[in-house]
């Protein structure tokens, strides 16, 4: 191998493309399987992970056609080779892959993907491909004799169960059941404790799962929590509210939620098998809960999209496909219909599909999907409502991101950092992105203005907001070094504001030459009354208007565009007042493709269809506003939420189903924050 080619190539800030060719010491060319080549460059280079590119996005079994997530060749190398589709080009690859392994320090791995999801494998241990590594040699111990008591008492010492109690861990391990199985890795960074079914309980438990932040970094839990789930086919867990509840979902096959735990299953399909009270859990399941192969777990919401293929559509998908708690079902797109939908990774077999209203009527009748989000252009979303809505008074969840059902009273305005203390209905109107970073920079003023004077609002978007159909206003080439101003007057989003402040407002929004993001100016006339105040106060106003608002970040500085792109939250702030104190200048920014549409689409169908996460056993239930779960069904936006602001809503008009919530007064801050109910 004769690296110091790709060597200076690489010191030269090129990237080395090569070819399968070789040459003997006396000039022949010779033509060289891919990989082996390949093989030979991780010998030589030594790379933290080698990427293979397909057209399947990974490894496909052909008995289930599915794709493998993950191989562990430790455990898995030998049993692979045994399948009677392993062979020719998929065994040649996965003998080469696994001789380069061996080469390679323990840690290093290999992924398959596509060329569509490469970006996702190129920084990350794993992606949305298979994963194939050496392992970590999970060991299964019947008996404590085979077990490194010092590493494994270190280890469990991370359980925050034993922290104040070091004793209590020998303890505990003298106290398991003789036939208690403890899974460990090769180097002791995780580890779990399984406790058969017996006479007393019919499942498996898991009663312990304790792992190092270096396993969590090098995937090992997840490779002692398949090897546990090879074993057993039926297992049931539980685990504290917010410990890192989004890979739990994705370990388990359901959940439901009892003070405050979560409990996790796999494998079974009747919960009222279960007995009233059961190891690791306080409480009891409550009566009737029958988990169908259908609606397996009640935590997972099934979400159909129509109107995929603009810019909004594809956020949408890459946010569900990130969400622990949504899948999607239906995908929906005259134009890209046939074709997979490469951003969804739940499901590489998901395709585009192009719903008429009478396909979306026969789904919603047949109760295939909780949830519809409409990503269509203005005045294209009545007939695919109507459609859902004709037949029935309690219809799936409807997300409009266009403006035709913003100005209807039967509508709810989905604004929710505006609109706290609202029910939320079955239809929610989606603001428009100028819409919703207007009123935020104006709600918090709005009772100092002077009635007089109207708002003035002027701001630039990113040629995203233009759409996907081509026009002068998305042309990369005519908005480059360029400010295009339109709709001067009578702009839907002027009237969508003033309708929702009622005040009136004058807007005037540009086009500029970059791809997404608003900057806004928005000019503030101050009652008389309110004059004499300081930019120190007024900035106060604002601060507490927003406190505990994760998704409103305030600026004392006028907020950049170019740190907003790819944000879920708002900025507010800049604030600036002349010397009269009857003017005050708000500035803001605003990502139009998120915040300012498919993150703020998000929110709303998390407050309407996953605020019964915490209350899944009470399918009657009518959940007005937005119990305790908001901080962990919004954690996939990686924002610091703040349980204060998210606790504010109660549960109401539940019925009774054999369970209660006691009224006690500090559910103030520990449940829900503004009262509680039965």
């Amino acid at each position: 191998m004769n690296k110091r080619s790709l060597e200076s190539s690489i010191s030269a800030g090129a990237l080395p493309i090569l070819t399968s060719l070789a040459e003997t010491p006396d000039g022949q060319i010779l033509n060289v399987n891919a990989d082996v080549a390949a093989s030979e460059l991780a010998a030589a280079f030594q790379p933290l992970k080698v990427v293979y590119l397909n057209t399947t996005c990974g490894m496909i079994d052909p008995t289930t056609k599915k794709k493998i997530d993950i191989i562990n060749l430790d455990e898995e190398y030998q049993e692979l080779l045994k399948q009677p589709w392993m062979k020719f080009g998929a065994r040649l690859k996965l003998e080469q892959i696994h001789d380069m392994l061996m080469k390679l320090p323990s840690n290093h791995s290999v992924a398959i993907t596509s060329a569509q999801h490469l970006s996702k494998e190129l920084f990350t241990h794993s992606g949305s491909g298979t994963l194939i590594r050496r392992g970590h040699g999970i060991t299964r111990h019947k008996s404590l004799k085979s077990i490194d008591e010092r590493l494994l008492t270190s280890l469990l010492s991370l359980d925050p169960t034993f922290s104040s109690d070091p004793e209590a861990i020998g303890e505990f391990l003298n106290s398991l059941p003789e036939d208690s199985v403890i899974y460990t890795d090769a180097s002791y960074q995780s580890c779990a404790v399984v406790q058969p079914a017996n006479h007393e309980f019919p499942y498996p438990v898991l009663t312990k799962f304790v792992h190092t932040e270096a396993a969590s970094l090098e995937n090992t839990h997840t490779q002692l929590m398949m090897a546990i789930k090879k074993d057993f086919s039926q297992l049931i867990w539980a685990v504290e509210r917010g410990a890192k509840e989004s890979w739990w979902y994705e370990m388990s096959d359901g959940s439901i939620s009892r003070n405050n735990l979560r409990l996790f299953w796999t494998g079974i399909d009747n919960l009222t098998q279960v007995p009233e009270r059961y190891p690791g859990v306080v409480g009891s399941i409550p009566n009737g809960v029958l988990i169908t192969p259908q609606s397996r777990n009640y935590s997972t919401k099934r979400v159909a999209l129509i109107g995929a293929r603009g810019h909004t559509g594809q956020e949408l998908i890459t946010l569900i496909s990130n969400h622990p708690e949504m899948i999607l079902t239906h995908v929906s797109s005259r134009e890209l219909k046939g074709q997979t939908v490469d951003a969804y990774t739940k499901n590489p077999d998901l395709r585009y599909t192009s719903l008429t209203p009478e396909d979306v009527q026969k789904i919603e009748t047949a109760k295939e999907v909780d949830a519809w989000v409409l990503a269509l252009p203005n005045n294209l979303s009545t007939p695919f409502v109507e459609a859902i809505t004709q037949d029935s008074t309690t219809h799936s969840v409807i997300v409009d991101l266009s403006a035709d059902h913003r100005f209807r009273p039967d509508w709810t305005y989905g604004l929710p950092e505006l609109n706290r203390s609202i029910s939320w209905g079955r239809k929610i109107a989606n603001p428009g992105c100028y819409a919703t970073a207007a009123q935020l920079c104006i709600f918090p003023f709005l009772k100092y203005l002077d009635a007089t004077v109207r708002p003035v609002v002027v701001a630039v978007s990113g040629y995203s907001g233009a759409g996907t159909k081509p026009s002068p206003n998305n042309d990369p080439g005519n908005v480059r070094d360029n400010l295009i101003w339109y709709s001067q007057t009578g702009h839907i989003h002027e009237r969508e504001v003033s309708s929702r402040m009622k005040t009136d407002i004058w807007f005037t929004p540009a086009v500029g030459g970059w791809f997404r993001g608003i900057g806004m100016s928005v000019q503030l006339g101050i009652s008389e009354e309110y004059a004499g105040r300081t930019i120190e106060q007024w900035r106060e106003v604002l601060e507490s208007t927003y406190q505990g608002e994760s998704l409103i970040k305030i600026s004392e500085a006028p907020p950049a565009v170019k740190g907003i792109a790819n944000q879920h939250y708002a900025m507010v702030g800049g604030l600036k007042l002349d010397k009269s104190g009857r003017r005050l200048v708000v500035t803001g920014t605003i990502d139009n493709l998120l915040k300012g549409a498919a993150t703020q689409a998000m929110q709303v169908s998390i407050i309407d269809i996953l605020c019964e996460a915490s209350l899944t056993y009470y399918r009657s239930a009518r959940i007005l506003t937005f119990p305790y779960t908001c901080p962990n069904t919004l954690a996939y936006l990686n924002e610091d939420l703040t349980r204060s602001q998210y606790c504010r809503y109660i549960p109401s008009g539940i019925t009774h189903t054999g369970h209660e919530f006691e009224h006690r007064s500090n559910y103030d801050e520990d449940n829900f924050r503004e009262g509680t109910s039965t």
